[in-house]
């Protein structure tokens, strides 16, 4: 199974379950302020999403399972264990583009695949995870109509997001929060390509 495949196989309950509160809140907005039922839907996916971009870059790890010591389900305990990772412990990189010019390097030089793979995967990973943002913040909020506001936005979760890894026993990279930051302008840009807000979600 490739890390692509466990990432979205991690990420489909928190997705779910974001979703699932987005929409029970989308439905108490309706009540105060009519909204049509794509505004609902935009709700309900950017919830989702939101969730599922924070359960894999601000939580800390969580393994559910059932143990069980004669192996009998009726026996069986409810297992749950909260724990950080050990790798790159609260190191920090605050200048940028060190990293984003290390990882280009070894997108280029390296002569191991697997190398160059998490590279790629570092660069252009940051980036799609952010685009979203971009994306979906004019249509889920259309009164900022400047599209700096939604940049600033998405710069500000980042930074954020980078702040709470150091207390999770993760790495803070200023490089994640320029990538991020990049990922949500092109989010902006391809919504404000097809049409400026398209889809009348306040209508």
């Amino acid at each position: 199974m490739s890390l692509l495949e466990m990432y979205i196989i991690d990420v489909i309950p928190y997705f779910v379950l974001g979703s699932l509160i987005s929409f029970i809140i989308s439905c108490f907005i309706s009540i105060k302020r009519k909204t049509n039922i794509k505004k609902r839907i935009l709700i309900t996916v950017f919830g989702g999403y939101m969730l599922a971009l924070f359960s894999q870059t601000a939580f800390p790890n969580i393994e559910i399972e059932l143990i069980s010591a004669t192996g009998e389900l009726r026996d069986a305990r409810l297992s749950i264990d909260i724990y950080t990772p050990h790798y790159g412990a609260r190191s920090a990189n605050i200048i940028p583009f060190r990293s984003i010019i290390q990882y280009m390097y070894e997108m280029i030089s390296s002569r191991e695949g697997d190398v160059r793979a998490a590279g790629m995967l570092n660069v252009l990973g940051n980036i799609a995870i952010f685009i979203p943002i971009g994306f979906f913040l004019p249509l889920v909020d259309e009164k900022y109509k400047k599209i700096w506001i939604y940049i600033l936005i998405a710069a500000i979760a980042s930074l954020l997001i980078e702040i709470c890894q150091l207390f999770i026993g993760r790495s803070f990279d200023i490089d994640d929060v320029i990538l991020n930051t990049f990922g949500a302008y092109l989010g902006c840009l391809i919504i404000y390509g097809i049409g400026k807000l398209p889809f009348g979600v306040w209508d």
